[in-house]
């Protein structure tokens, strides 16, 4: 075991009572906090010094790890979201910048976060873990939010988290939609694909950018009114970027109209494509501004740090 070397210098014990044997020049070098309390140390003891500290096992053999020049550990080895939690705590506590680091990257990837993000919203909040609270609520935005498909992650938020997390959703709902049903934001150089096109199509005047009007095909304000679907449903930018996996949702039946023409069938397919993602990358951008309340209280899922 890497932590129970017979010249180790002190030893720190964890919350579910696992002891490391440790150097403490290892833990000074990487944590201004571990620095100052060896520093208060009486310079003559005859006993090894311990401390305990709040954190469980996992956690404490992860800052360790962290601290010793070990190469990274597996993300997965962090555990579920409260694992991730708490490595990001005790990392933001003791000041381990390389630790921070890799515990972010580690939240910011896992696979517990994305299916549960309510639940990862709530216990970020609670650690005033302001950066993964904002990337739990914006995974948030990809899943239906009703107190039924919350589930088994409610129990997790308090009730100013839960308003928070609702209200944030009302806003970027609010942003997505007006983005499909306002686009003075589209500029002409999307619809260079129309080049007066001779057909007959039904056409409807729409206002773009710089008090221009468009003309749009009946498939292509088809193609709006489903994107102002899905996005009253799951206010997120990839929800309308077209893909092959959900191109024959999208584009469905947009394409059954285009294809009864044959001029629009041709550009059909690449001029929804274009403006979809598009809206896609305009919504992700305005929602990155929406703004989100991270409120601190004391929970019952997280211990105390001391």
């Amino acid at each position: 075991a890497p932590f129970d070397d017979a010249d180790a210098d002190a030893t720190l014990r964890s919350s579910d009572n696992i002891t490391f044997a440790i150097h403490m020049a290892f833990l000074a070098k990487a944590s201004p906090v571990f620095r100052s309390k060896f520093a208060m140390l009486p310079q003559s003891s005859d006993s090894q010094p311990e401390w305990e500290l709040p954190y469980p096992a996992r956690t404490l053999e992860f800052i360790l790890r962290m601290c010793y020049p070990f190469p990274d550990p597996e993300p997965a080895s962090l555990g579920g979201i409260e694992g991730l939690i708490s490595a990001l705590r005790a990392a933001e506590q003791y000041g381990l910048v390389r630790a921070r680091s890799f515990a972010g990257y580690a939240f910011a990837t896992s696979a517990d976060v994305a299916e549960h993000p309510a639940k990862a919203f709530g216990l970020a909040c609670a650690a005033e873990l302001e950066p993964e609270a904002r990337h739990a609520a914006l995974l948030s935005l990809r899943k239906p939010m009703s107190l039924e498909a919350l589930d088994e992650d409610l129990p997790f938020l308090r009730g100013y988290e839960l308003h928070h997390l609702w209200t944030y959703r009302k806003r970027c709902r609010d942003l997505a939609t007006s983005l499909v049903a306002d686009l003075s934001w589209v500029g002409r150089a999307l619809f260079d694909w129309a080049q007066e096109p001779s057909c007959s199509c039904p056409r409807s005047p729409i206002a773009i950018a710089g008090g221009d009007t468009h003309y749009a095909q009946c498939w292509w304000t088809g193609y709006l009114q489903e994107a102002m679907r899905v996005l009253q449903a799951r206010p997120w930018g990839e929800g309308v970027r077209i893909s092959s996996v959900n191109m024959s949702r999208l584009l469905g039946a947009s394409y059954e109209l285009a294809a009864r023409c044959d001029e629009c069938r041709s550009i059909a397919i690449d001029a929804l494509t274009t403006f979809g993602n598009a809206l896609a990358g305009e919504l992700e951008r305005r929602i990155s501004a929406v703004s989100l309340h991270v409120r601190s209280e004391p929970s019952k899922f997280l211990p105390p740090t001391g």
